[in-house]
């Protein structure tokens, strides 16, 4: 039972450092993009600060919202399909993006 919890807590760990490094590019891609949270915060989350958990992305711009991913990146793949890929109201912020 401890192997799986280790295992089960490492992937966490992997998960928030990948949506945190896709938090920052999406951050970077334009300024009214925004990450938006389902559901509460975990332990893991709570003690480590890596944003673990479902998120998904909104605009003020955008006509649908993405969905709500475990990958933050799958949700921004989503979002850039259905909203950006056209968008003339996109602000870029930095690089890389």
């Amino acid at each position: 039972m401890d192997e799986d919890f280790d295992e089960k807590f490492q992937s966490a760990i992997e998960a928030g450092e990948s949506n945190l490094h896709a938090k920052a590019l999406l951050n970077n891609w334009c300024a009214h993009a925004e990450v938006s949270r389902f559901g509460g915060i975990g332990m893991i989350e709570a003690s480590t600060g890596l944003p673990i958990g479902h998120s998904g992305v909104q605009c003020k711009f955008s006509k649908a919202n993405s969905s709500y991913s475990w990958l933050l990146e799958d949700s921004i793949y989503d979002f850039y399909q259905n909203n950006c890929k056209s968008c003339e109201k996109r602000i870029p912020v930095n690089f890389p993006n």
